[in-house]
């Protein structure tokens, strides 16, 4: 999932999105639509709390 966000912004660069042929804009992916970023944030946040949950667990056996 961070990993198709990443992407995402990395094509919806104006260079990217411009035909080298002719000049033409293509229009950004709309990451939004798809709930993408919020779904990156929230795993994000998950797995930082088990890695620190299994750390405690670690420390405090």
């Amino acid at each position: 999932m961070v990993g198709s966000t990443q992407f995402a912004a990395l094509r919806n660069r104006d260079e990217i999105r411009t035909c080298k042929e002719c000049g033409h804009v293509n229009s950004p992916f709309p990451v939004e639509g798809w709930g993408r970023p919020r779904q990156v944030r929230r795993t994000t946040a998950v797995r930082a709390a088990e890695a620190a949950m299994r750390e405690a667990a670690v420390t405090d056996a």
